[in-house]
């Protein structure tokens, strides 16, 4: 199942949360360089010339390699596709734990938390790992949450954290 859909299994669309900042204990946020990669590039192995050979999905400035060898084109390709959206996702990534437990809320749900600053509260995000804990302090849940796809971020190489 493709990351991003909002959907479950069965196809069916997930609602879009909406968070507040007085929600949570404490939150991260981080963004990575936008330019840090420009494409990416995947080898596979051609039987018929007995030749390694390389697939490319993007440009060709800073292509990120991945390091396995596919046994064909079409896998190589398909792998390389599946790496290019996973790094235009994470070009920025947000962990907010929330005070009260949720268990409501599961992975691939979309997420807004217009409360925070920008460029947080303006970015539609979507939920990658839910971590439920019930601890002596009570039950939290912890949200790992990427950008969704098309966003584009503002502010490359920024760290936050937050405890409140």
């Amino acid at each position: 199942m493709p990351i991003d859909e909002a959907s479950n299994s069965i196809g069916e669309s997930l609602p879009t949360i909406t968070l507040e900042r007085r929600d949570g204990d404490k939150h991260r946020y981080h963004t990575a360089s936008r330019d840090a990669y420009s494409g990416v590039r995947a080898q596979w192995h051609d039987p018929n010339d007995a030749k390694e050979k390389s697939e490319l999905i993007g440009e060709d400035d800073n292509p990120k390699r991945l390091r396995h060898t596919y046994p064909n084109q079409e896998a190589a390709e398909q792998a390389a596709k599946a790496e290019m959206n996973r790094v235009k996702r994470g070009k920025a990534t947000l962990q907010f734990t929330l005070a009260l437990g949720r268990p409501d809320i599961t992975p691939m749900m979309g997420v807004r938390i217009p409360s925070l600053k920008a460029p947080i509260g303006d970015t539609d995000w979507i939920i990658v790992k839910t971590t439920h804990s019930v601890t002596a302090q009570g039950f939290t849940t912890q949200l790992e949450m990427e950008t969704r796809k098309g966003q584009e971020e503002k502010d490359a190489g920024a760290v936050e954290e937050s405890e409140q």
